[in-house]
This record gives structure tokens, sequence and C-alpha cells, in this order.
């Protein structure tokens, strides 16, 4: 089998030395199948840091649990405690009495190094060597020399296009630096991070036998160099009579290196030569999309799929340009169809995951998203989508996991920062939650989520008045959000505007739709009550919560709202002047007992703060979390 060669050809790399070729081989096997513990027990010995070695080792281990040589490597690692007693080894015995060597007189050289003017003679010489040495060296580095490159023949074909012609990239496997953040996870995903859509080349492998370019640009593109693939893609364009493939393989580098203008003219060109190939039309349709995300590529579209209706990959794009319109039925017809011809694809599973949180259903995106970071795990999307889906399923742990790994790469994606900060408040680290989407608003001034989960922790943080600034705009942007509404009197409340509170509450008690919203509005008019010192009606309330049904109130409210109307009910000591039983002592009590005054209707929609807090939010300050 080809995997079987490639597996050898790697060991062969390893044993003479050549590790940057091995890792390379090593890597592409591990894409085609992550279950082979030998792909890892392999890569072990040629990556380039202990946690990457551990990793690599864990994954042996994972697969092939009674692996003795993985199990070996961990614990000379320090990652695994070794298994039973180890047994110390007995002590050297050493014979400590020699035999008395007979000494003999020295020779003319040590004699002659005796004398220092000698030595000084010596050592001088040897410096005046040495300093002609690098004088040398230096010239021979400095004289200019004539660089021999690979001559192919030239053609008119192809775009006209400028570049730098690399020889190295022809004759030696280029080195790759290796950028190895420090976190606790996965090893480095830079090092075998595709780039998107990378099953695209395999569609149009058209071969090229008589194109050596041809082939060392397809090697590069693998190793994930770009450079080198594109200048070596050029110099096939030139030489070779049919180069539809060829061309469209320069515009996705391009595409991907961000230069549109060059993209589009090698995707003209590549329908120019070829107008039935399918992939450059979904090409400019890509180029369409990236620079307006609401451009309608519908006729792009279905040209490629009219061109080629068996090509997955434009059934794929054309349901993520459907969801990204809010029609996602249709996005999830395609992708069924995208799914059928591209079985196993990690990208298919990803955008399932998306099109199911875009319909609510939480736990098949979580599924869908588990799928996609199994297939594939550099493939760096699948985490963001992974943490979001868990997120919304209640799974904080694995939220804040995959979180953590997507932004190892990515810091300036506002909807990761609100995934992380849900996840800390989850934990309950208010402190870091407002860190967190602190820099999710200061990236993106629209994200309401992020206001409302900071307002929640400064709440926890007894902040209210900061916590009122960020609800503001958020009730702004959704008045009928029964949560936020109540969220929002929450916070009146912990900033000790206690009639504020009580409407506020009041006002979220008119949108609850089912009995776990109408407890949470008893519970907290129930405690705003007892604030403003209107015991009667708070133990009203705490009765009422106590009548819902028993699974729809958390334990501990429900012993809460028995101690409260227990004290309540405890008569008072005798005083000397006894009040009467059905009225106040003062007319401060009266005023607490009656009921306050119904809102005015602007403030069914709009909450009324006091002159301090208008609807100024408090600016967030950036701040970068250790992850």
């Amino acid at each position: 089998m080809a995997e079987d060669v490639m597996l050898q050809e790697a060991i062969s790399a390893i044993r003479q030395g050549q590790r940057m070729r091995a890792r390379d081989l090593l890597t592409r096997l591990l894409r085609t199948n992550q279950t082979n513990p030998e792909y890892w027990l392999w890569l072990s010995a040629v990556v380039d840091t202990t946690r990457e070695q551990v990793y690599c080792l864990q994954s042996v281990v994972r697969l092939d649990p009674d692996n003795q040589a993985a199990h070996e490597g961990l614990v000379m690692l320090g990652a695994q405690a070794p298994a039973g007693i180890v047994e110390p080894l007995p002590p050297v015995r050493r014979k400590w009495e020699v035999a008395v060597q007979e000494l003999h007189d020295p020779s003319w050289v040590m004699v002659a190094w005796a004398n220092p003017i000698v030595r000084i003679i010596f050592l001088s010489l040897i410096s005046l060597l040495v300093v002609g040495l690098i004088g040398l060296g230096v010239y021979q580095q400095m004289r200019p020399r004539r660089q021999a490159a690979v001559i192919l023949p030239a053609s008119t074909r192809g775009p006209l296009t400028t570049f730098t012609y690399t020889p190295t990239a022809i004759h030696e496997t280029p080195q790759v630096p290796t950028v190895t953040p420090t976190f606790e996870g996965p090893p480095p995903l830079s090092a075998r991070l595709p780039a998107p859509y990378t099953s695209t080349p395999m569609y149009v492998n058209t071969p090229h036998p008589a194109n050596e370019s041809h082939q060392i640009a397809l090697r590069a593109w693998q190793r994930g160099d770009l450079e080198a693939a594109l200048a070596n893609f050029q110099q096939a364009a030139r030489s070779d009579a049919n180069p539809a493939d060829i061309l469209y393989q320069m515009g996705e580098i391009y595409r991907l290196q961000g230069d549109q203008r060059q993209a589009s003219a090698a995707f003209e060109a590549a329908i120019q030569a070829n107008p039935d190939f399918a992939p450059a039309h979904l090409g400019l349709a890509r180029l369409r999309l990236a620079s307006d995300p609401g451009a309608d590529v519908t006729q792009e579209l279905d040209t490629a799929l009219e061109k080629d209706p068996n090509y997955g990959e434009a059934y794929l794009v054309y349901a993520q340009h459907l969801l990204s319109q809010g029609e996602t039925e249709a996005a999830l017809e395609k992708l069924r169809l995208s799914e059928g011809l591209m079985p196993g694809s990690p990208l298919v599973s990803l955008w399932l995951a998306e099109v199911y949180l875009a319909q609510g259903d939480e736990q098949a995106a979580l599924e869908a998203a588990r799928k996609a970071n199994e297939l594939d795990l550099t493939l760096l999307d699948t985490y963001r989508v992974r943490a979001q889906a868990a997120a919304v399923n209640g799974e904080d742990q694995e939220a804040l996991e995959a979180v953590k790994v997507y932004m190892t790469y990515t810091t300036d994606d506002p909807l990761a920062w609100l995934i992380f900060g849900q996840s800390l408040y989850a934990s309950k680290q208010y402190t870091k939650t407002v860190e967190a989407l602190s820099q999710a608003i200061t990236l993106d001034k629209n994200l309401m989520a992020a206001f409302h989960y900071r307002g929640l922790a400064l709440i926890e943080l007894g902040q209210g008045q900061k916590a009122i600034n960020d609800l503001y705009p958020a009730i702004q942007a959704s008045p009928q959000s029964f949560q936020l509404n109540l969220d929002f009197g929450r916070a009146l409340l912990v900033a000790n505007r206690l009639n504020d509170a009580l409407a506020q509450i009041d006002r979220a008690g008119k949108l609850a739709t089912n009995d776990s919203d109408r407890a949470q509005v008893l519970y907290w008019r129930a405690q705003t009550l007892e604030k403003i010192g209107n015991l009667p009606s708070a133990v009203r309330e705490w009765k009422a919560l106590l009548e819902l049904p028993e699974e729809i109130i958390p334990a501990g409210w429900r012993l809460m709202a028995e101690e409260h109307i227990q004290s309540t009910s405890t008569p008072p000591p005798p005083t000397a002047t006894p009040t009467p039983t059905d009225r106040p002592p003062t007319a401060t009590r009266t005023a607490t007992r009656t009921p306050p005054p119904s809102p005015t209707p602007t403030m069914t929609r709009t909450p009324r703060l006091s002159p301090t807090s208008t609807s100024t939010v408090t600016p967030p300050t950036s701040h970068t979390p250790t992850l």
C-alpha cells in the first residue's frame, strides 16, 4: 500500500538523520489516518519539544494501551509513573588498591614544553594560523557568486505574472520554522495546520508527468510552503499545454495570501483555458464572498455545479452562503449532498454544526462539532464551533478547554472571547469573566451577549451601577427579553435602587411565559420587598414560590423561602407602646406597604436610569487573560 511505502520512507529518513523529511511524511500519513499508533510512535522521534513527544506517546497509548515502547518513553519523559516497584541497582564495588606504576623519565616534548619561550613561540604560530583561516572564510563569504538555477522552457501561455524564482525550492527542502506556544493541550497546530479547503488541489490533481515544476509545486503545497508552490506553479503554467488546473491552483494561493486581484486574474485565465473547469467558477464565488460576505454568488455556484454536478466542495460553499442568508433548511439540504460526495470530511461536519446551532438544535450541533474535531485535530475552526456548541449545552469545562486551544492561535475573534467569558462565568471566576468580556466588547461593540454576561458578572461582584450600564444597551437591543429585564432588575437591586428594582422585576413578570420564569420573578421580588421593608408582601411572594411545582424550584430557593417565612412569623418581643396589628407604626412603614405606582408607558421599553448612569456604557478595558 502507498501508506506502507511512505512509512518505510519516513523510517529510513529518521535513520539517516533527515528529521524534517521524516516529520513531513509522518504528518501526511496522520492526515489520512489518525488511528494508527505506529505513525504517532515514529512522529514522537522527530518532533521538536518534550511536550510534543508526550502528546504523541499519549496518542499511542490511547490507541494501543499495551504498547510498551510508548509507556517506557512516557516514563523517561516524566509524564507517567513507572509501573510496579522500581528496584535500585546494587552499589558498584570498586577495588581501591592499585599497583604502583613505575615512573619513567619525561620525554623531550615535555622538557621542551616546560620552557616558557617555546610555549610563547608555539602559541603565536597557532594564533596566526587561526587569524588566517578566519580571513579566508570572510573573503569566501563576501566574494560574489553565481547561483545555479534550473532553467525551464519558456512559453507565452498563462497570465503574465512577475515573480522571483527561488532555486532552493527545487534543490532542497526548505526549513519551515516551528512555532511552539506554551499552553496545556495538543501539540502546536501551526506545524500541521492545513490551508482552508486543502481538498481542492486533490480534485484538480491532473497528471502532468512531463512537467517537473508541477510535481515540485504540489509537494511544496502539501508542506504548506505556499511561496515555493506559487513559484513552481508559475513555471509549470508557462510550459504546459493544458494549464487550467495549474492556473486555478495559483489563484487559490493568491486568494489565501489575500491578493484578490491576482487571484481573480488567475481564475479568469483558467476559465479562458477551459470554460468547463468547475473549480475556477467556485474560486470566483469565494473571492466575491471574501470581499463582500453578503454578495449574491448564486450564479457562480450554479455554474460550478452545472459544470460538475458531483463537485462536493461546491455544495459545501453553497451551504455556507445559504446559512449566511438565514436559509438554514436550504443550507442543510446542500450539506447533505456534500456529505454524500465527501464522506468523512471534517468541513462538512463543521458546517453541519453551524447549521444546527442556527436552528437551535443544540445537541445535534455538539455531536457534529465533536465529530469534526475528531476527524481533523489540526482544523482550528473545529475548536471554536465545539466550544460554542458545548457552551449552549451546559458543557462548560469542554467549552473552556476547546476555546483555549482556539484562542492560542486566534486572539482577535470576539465570539471566542464571548465563549471564553461565558465559560469563566459558569465556573464562578467573575473577575476574569469581566476581563474576557471586556476584550470581546473592544473587538465588537455590537456583541450584546457580551454586555449581558459582563453585567451578570458585575452583579455577582456587587458592582450594581456598572452592571446597569452594561445591561442597559443589551435590553435596548432586546426589550422583550424576559431574562434581560429580570437581570436588569437584579442590577438595580444590587445598586440599592429598590423602588426601580421592584418596578423592573414587575415588568419582567409580564414577560414570563412558564413556571420557571415565574419562580425567578417571585424569588427576586420577595428579596426586594424584604429590603424595602414590606415584610408581609415579601411573605406572600415566598409562599407563592413554594406553591409552584417542586421540580421548578431550586433546593436552595425552597429552603430560603421556608426560613424567611418562619423568621417573619415569629412574634416580635413586647414593647412599652403596643402598635395596632393592622397598621404600621410610622408613616414610613405605611409608605413601604403601599404598592409602587405603575410605570409610565415609556418605562415598558426603556428602563429608567439616574442622571449619573444614563445610557453611556462604561468603556471596556483591553486585557488578555492568561490561558
